[in-house]
C-alpha cells in the first residue's frame, strides 16, 4: 500500500539520532540478542521454566505509574507521565489493557511557555500461551502532539517466540502484521490527508530479575516498517530499571525513545523524541 503526505510531495526524511543510518530489522534483532547476552550472561542457556513465583500465583493485576522529568538550563522543560495497566491470565489466555498519558511544557529564554509534549495511547491485547510459539491479537489507538498525530488506530495479529523463560529471565521476539489508520495534525494552513496502510511490527523484549527479585531490568525495542515503502518506518525503545520497595510499591527509572521517520513531514519539530522519567508505581 502506498502513502500520502500532507501537501502532496513528501518532504525529505529526517536523520536518525546521533547520525545513525536506517538499520534493517535482521541487524536490529542481532543487536538485541547481543545486548541480551551482555546484560544477562548465561540466561540464553538457562532451561525454560515457570515465571517468577509472584507472577505465577496471580491471575490478575492492576498497576498505576506516575512519573516526571525536569530539565533546566537554556530552556526549562517539565513533563509528567501517567500509565495504567490491567492484566488477567489463566493457564492459556492472557488479556491486557494499557493506557499512557504524557504532558509537558517548556520555557524559552524569553520566558515564554509552550506545550512541548502531549500524547496518549490505549492498547488492548489477547495472547494465547501455546509454549515457545504463541499467537496474539491486539488493537491500539493514540495521539501525539510532538509527532503531529491527531489520531492513529491500528490492529493486527502475530506470533511470539520465547527463547528463555525462567525465574530470573525472559527473552522473546515477535512479528505481527498490522493495519493502520493515521490522521495527521499537519502544518497550519496546509491540507492534510488521512492515510491507510499496512505495517510489519517486529519486537524484541528482555526482562531480568536481580537483587533477590526486588530489582528488574526491562528492554523492549520495536521496528515497524510500512509495506512497500522503506522510507516510512518507526523505531521505539523502552528500557527501564525498577526496584520494589515492597509488594505494592516500586521505584522506576525509564528511558523512552520514539523515532518516526515521517514526523517532520507531518509538521512535527523533529523525527526523534526521547525522554528519561523517574516514576513511582503502585500495584494491586
Amino acid at each position: 500500500m502506498g502513502n500520502t503526505h500532507p501537501g502532496g510531495d513528501r518532504k525529505a526524511p529526517g536523520h536518525l539520532p546521533f547520525g545513525l543510518a536506517p538499520v534493517p530489522f535482521p541487524r536490529l534483532l542481532l543487536l538485541w540478542l547481543f545486548l541480551a547476552g551482555v546484560f544477562f550472561p548465561g540466561s540464553l542457556m538457562a532451561p525454560t521454566g515457570l515465571r517468577a513465583q509472584d507472577e505465577a500465583e496471580r491471575d490478575w493485576s492492576l498497576d498505576g505509574e506516575l512519573g516526571a522529568n525536569v530539565f533546566f538550563g537554556a530552556s526549562e522543560q517539565t513533563t509528567a507521565l501517567f500509565r495504567s495497566a490491567f492484566e488477567h491470565q489463566d493457564e492459556r489466555w492472557e488479556v491486557s489493557l494499557r493506557g499512557t498519558f504524557t504532558y509537558g511544557e517548556a520555557q524559552n529564554q524569553d520566558g515564554v511557555r509552550f506545550v512541548s509534549n502531549r500524547s496518549w495511547m490505549a492498547l488492548a491485547g489477547l495472547d494465547y500461551d501455546a509454549g515457545r510459539w504463541s499467537p496474539f491479537f491486539f488493537g491500539s489507538s493514540e495521539g501525539s502532539f510532538e509527532r503531529a498525530i491527531d489520531l492513529r488506530m491500528s490492529g493486527g495479529a502475530g506470533a511470539r517466540y520465547t527463547f528463555v523463560e525462567n525465574d530470573l529471565s525472559r527473552i522473546d521476539a515477535s512479528l505481527a502484521l498490522t493495519a493502520e489508520f493515521t490522521r495527521p495534525r499537519g502544518v497550519e494552513g496546509e491540507v492534510t490527508e488521512d492515510t491507510w496502510l499496512a505495517r510489519w511490527s517486529a519486537r524484541g523484549r528482555t526482562r531480568r530479575h536481580f537483587w533477590d527479585g526486588r530489582g528488574e531490568l526491562n528492554l523492549v525495542v520495536f521496528y515497524r516498517p510500512a509495506l512497500g515503502d522503506s522510507e516510512d518506518y518507526t523505531i521505539e525503545l523502552d528500557t527501564s530499571v525498577s526496584f520494589a520497595l515492597n509488594h505494592a510499591f516500586t521505584l522506576k527509572l525509564s528511558l523512552v525513545d520514539r523515532y518516526d521517520n515521517l514526523a517532520v513531514s507531518r509538521g512535527a519539530r523533529a523525527n526523534n523524541d526521547g525522554r528519561i522519567y523517574f516514576s513511582f508505581l503502585a500495584s494491586y
